[in-house]
């Protein structure tokens, strides 16, 4: 696992008690499986009917989220992810 959830305080702030896993867990098989959903093209329509535009309601909901995204994303332009922070915070 990249990322712990428990490395973070409720607030954001990095959890001071908290310690790597001695035996970390193997690397993620599914990740494998999203790299051939989008090699072959078939992502789109898995996801396209959960799609819930930043307008809706529904984002009110959403919890405490941490959003990281690199600018190398060959996938997922860097530009989403900074539109999905803007419009999140538009709704706090």
């Amino acid at each position: 696992m990249a990322f712990y959830p428990e490395s973070l305080l409720d607030d954001g702030r990095p959890n001071p008690d908290f310690k790597m896993p001695v035996n970390p867990e193997p690397f993620n098989e599914p990740a494998f499986l999203y790299n051939w959903l989008v090699q072959e093209n078939k992502l789109p329509p898995l996801v396209s009917d959960i799609e819930v535009p930043y307008s809706s309601p529904a984002w009110r909901q959403l919890p405490k989220t941490i959003i990281i995204h690199g600018t190398n994303d060959q996938i997922v332009p860097y530009e989403a992810a900074t539109n999905l922070f803007k419009a999140i915070a538009q709704l706090l």
